[in-house]
């Protein structure tokens, strides 16, 4: 999967901008603050409909006000959206598609910045976040049940607040909903998430064998069969009505990491922290172009900042046979030790190609 052309216009700090890029390593180099990283985040933006910096579109939008557009070639298909801060118009080779979820999944971006520390400290929601939307990207029917899953719990939700004469009729009738769409979320859940396991141990023999990674999925339903989840609902249904929501389910689900028996989330420093997150973004691009057979672009923010020559050469020998990387920093020092990429140097004054290497 190859970007082959973006057009952008009244995106961050851009008002417009043509870039035709190449295949392979891209490297895009410049001072704090001339739109490197606004730059790749348009391209992240057209695969996943939303930021890596910010849930708010508006943030995105020059000026703060009106509208932006992009307008993406990716292996030669056309992929235009126009959006403000209440709706966003999108297209494929001109046709339009009114639901993200039929645009979701035709292009793969995969993307890894230095704050994505927080997928192994933070909250549970954002690994619950990453894990639905990689999924999604390759089972649409995935995509669905989340939807769905999504649907019946806000549905609950709402008749847990109610005075409904028939509430607990109903109440049953989405127990018995919900608990058939969880057994099958989370065989998918952990089947992916042990190929993620597997392929961060297969990347390892990259790196001198320095990491062992387990990855232990949590839920509360894990195993358990439709009618044993359903006597799990009736067994909280009194504490659910009391706080007026459902106090379990997948939506309270989460993973952890081990690294050599260690829980990734207290082990090492935060630049040992940064680079196993960077592992599971590799391990994810691996795992994606085995199940689709099409490499997903991978966008590399800032990755270097902490990382020795040894590391980045190590990284190098990953990225390489990629069908196209992004990565962004401060020189082109940075790769100095990469034997094949094209540089872009961004400044003030615009952005300037150099000769591919």
């Amino acid at each position: 999967m190859i970007v082959n052309k973006i057009k952008i216009k009244k995106f961050r700090n851009y008002d417009d901008l043509e870039m035709i890029f190449e295949n392979g390593i891209n490297y895009l180099f410049g001072k704090n603050g001339v739109g490197k990283t606004n730059l790749i985040e348009a391209i992240y933006y057209v695969s996943n409909l939303e930021s890596f910096r910010t849930n708010d579109d508006k943030d995105l939008i020059k000026d703060l006000k009106g509208e932006f557009f992009i307008d993406c070639k990716v292996n030669d298909i056309e992929y235009s959206l126009l959006v403000n801060k209440d709706a966003k118009l999108l297209s494929i080779d001109g046709i339009v598609y009114k639901k993200y979820r039929e645009y979701l999944g035709h292009v793969n971006v995969i993307e890894f910045c230095p704050e994505e520390v927080y997928l192994l400290k933070d909250f549970p929601k954002d690994r619950r976040k990453l894990l639905d939307k990689e999924i999604s990207k390759i089972d649409k029917d995935y995509l669905n049940d989340i939807l769905v899953y999504n649907k019946v719990l806000k549905q609950r939700n709402e008749l847990l607040k109610s005075n409904d004469n028939y509430k607990d009729d109903l109440l049953s009738v989405l127990d018995n909903k919900l608990a058939e769409l969880q057994i099958d979320i989370i065989k998918k859940r952990k089947k992916f998430l042990f190929s993620i396991e597997d392929k961060m141990n297969e990347l390892d023999t990259s790196f001198n064998k320095k990491y062992h990674v387990k990855i232990n999925y949590d839920s509360s339903f894990e195993g358990l069969s439709k009618e044993e989840i359903v006597n799990k609902y009736l067994e909280v249904i009194e504490k659910d009505k009391e706080k007026m929501v459902t106090s379990l389910g997948i939506h309270k689900d989460d993973f952890k990491i081990y690294i050599n028996d260690n829980d990734a989330s207290i082990f090492g420093s935060q630049g040992e922290q940064r680079f196993i997150v960077l592992l599971i973004k590799l391990a994810l691009v691996k795992l994606v172009k085995e199940r689709t057979n099409d490499c997903p672009i991978l966008v590399l923010d800032d990755v270097f900042s902490e990382l020795d020559e040894i590391r980045k050469k190590e990284i190098y020998e990953i990225i390489k046979d990629f069908d196209q990387v992004f990565i962004t920093g401060c020189n082109e020092e940075d790769i100095k030790g990469f034997n094949s990429y094209i540089s872009y140097e961004i400044n003030s004054k615009g952005i300037s190609k150099g000769e591919k290497v």
